[in-house]
């Protein structure tokens, strides 16, 4: 099976090709690169370079939020129009998830942030089995940096952008994964997506919207 996974939920972009097991393609684009006119471009020429026809594709999966409200546009509206285009299967997958799926396979309890902003995280918590298999201990929500730092326990490892939000305030027994695992790639969306797809999930293409779990500041104004 053939695999496009795109990770546009923060600046740091990036996706990547996959024939199932095995990811075989892996881009990352420059901060100033995260829009519609550089994203497809960049994927027109991994496909050229694996001499992959677009129309190949089995699955377009994305990381679909939480995140960048703008980033988060563009992944969806991008893979849904490659979908559409190639006929392809459609795959939204959480970004928190992602990020978790990231932490070193020695971490049993894995806490995954991201900023929502005004004094707040996006969070969600996961429990690593034997076989690196993540369980989900809570759904995708958005906390109060406050209430959550009095939440933590010591066995929690943190991981993800939101830890440079509260890193100063973290009590010493709380632990806190590398900087180089925080960040959501795409080739890890590929290898999740592999997992999720062969339990037979898959988005609907015309429902499939960005998760912002949130309305944005000028929705809220009008609200």
């Amino acid at each position: 099976m053939r695999i496009l996974a795109l990770e546009t939920s923060t600046l740091q972009s990036s996706l990547a090709l996959s024939d199932g097991e095995n990811v075989v393609s892996l881009t990352t684009l420059e901060p100033k690169q995260r829009t519609a006119q550089s994203l497809a471009p960049a994927i027109k020429n991994s496909l050229q370079l694996l001499d992959w026809s677009p129309k190949s594709l089995d699955l377009i999966a994305l990381s679909s939020g939480p995140g960048s409200f703008t980033g988060l546009r563009i992944g969806v509206t991008t893979a849904k129009m490659l979908a559409y285009a190639t006929n392809a299967e459609i795959l939204g997958l959480d970004s928190l998830e992602v990020i978790a799926l990231q932490s070193p396979s020695d971490s049993s309890h894995v806490v995954a942030l991201m900023d929502a902003q005004r004094q707040q995280l996006f969070s969600a918590s996961f429990q690593r089995s034997a076989n690196n298999k993540l369980d989900r201990l809570s759904q995708t929500k958005i906390t109060d940096q406050v209430p959550f730092l009095d939440s933590l326990a010591p066995q929690h490892l943190l991981t993800g952008p939101g830890v440079k939000c509260i890193r100063d305030r973290l009590p010493a027994t709380i632990k806190v994964a590398e900087h180089t695992f925080w960040t959501p790639r795409a080739d890890t969306v590929a290898r999740l997506a592999n997992v999720v797809f062969a339990t037979g999930k898959r988005d609907d293409l015309w429902q499939l919207v960005p998760q912002y779990f949130r309305k944005s500041a000028a929705e809220e104004k009008v609200s």
